[in-house]
This record gives C-alpha cells, sequence and structure tokens, in this order.
C-alpha cells in the first residue's frame, strides 16, 4: 500500500512539474491595395498585398524587383530588370527615370498600374522618363 501510494504520489508530482511556460507573439502585417495583372483574364485588378510601401520608391520596386509579392495567379507588367535611376515626388506628382529595360514591358499597363496603385496612396501623377525624354 506504501508503495501504491508512493508511485500515486511520484506520478502526481511528475505531472504537476511539467507545466511550460508558453509565450505569445505576433506581428502585425501591413496589407495594402495594388493593382496587379490577373493572369486568366489579363486585366488589371485590384487585390490586396502584404507589403509595406512607405515612398514612391517602393512602388516602383513592388511591379520589378518585389513582383514576388502578388498573390498567385497576378503578375506585374513590368520587367523585372528595369533599373530605377532616380525618382522624385513634385506637388504629388511621382517622375521616375528608368533604363532601357522598360522598353521590354507592356509600358501602358504598367504605366496604369503605377497610375491607379499610386493614387491609393495619394499621388496624382506618374511620369516615366527614359534617356531624358518623358516616355509617358
Amino acid at each position: 500500500m506504501k508503495r501504491l501510494l508512493l508511485c500515486i504520489g511520484l506520478i502526481l508530482l511528475v505531472c504537476c512539474s511539467c507545466k511550460k511556460n508558453i509565450e505569445v507573439s505576433f506581428e502585425e502585417i501591413d496589407e495594402i491595395s495594388v493593382y496587379a495583372i490577373k493572369e486568366s483574364s489579363q486585366k488589371l485588378e485590384e487585390v490586396i498585398i502584404e507589403y509595406k510601401l512607405e515612398n514612391e520608391e517602393d512602388l516602383f520596386v513592388l511591379y520589378t524587383r518585389y513582383q514576388n509579392t502578388l498573390p498567385i495567379g497576378y503578375v506585374s507588367p513590368a520587367n523585372p530588370n528595369i533599373t530605377l535611376l532616380a525618382s522624385e515626388v513634385k506637388n504629388k506628382r511621382v517622375y521616375y527615370t528608368v533604363d532601357n529595360y522598360i522598353l521590354l514591358s507592356d509600358i501602358p499597363v504598367f504605366h496604369e498600374a503605377l497610375i491607379q496603385t499610386g493614387k491609393l496612396l495619394g499621388y496624382q501623377e506618374i511620369h516615366i522618363i527614359l534617356n531624358e525624354n518623358q516616355l509617358i
């Protein structure tokens, strides 16, 4: 009987000491609306992504270097190799100076994606400059 009580006591002691503290933490993910091409329809549509857009440069690189942040089934109209040489904001108008890789993109659709997403960010106009000439 003593052995049985001792075994039960040891089991209870072991079970009671098994409690673990669990820490839970979370990080808020920035979600934003942007425009991208739906692959199946080839139409420009508004989508939600988990990406932080802080300035006009972030908007441009979303469609070039970071286009993999777009949801599955959506693509960017821009060539990922486009280099942003300079960007400038004047009176809510954005001016992007780019290299020749822009010519490998669907420029009108890329421009429209920049305009539509730019409007969501408060920009009024977006201009693309190539070789010191305004392309769009």
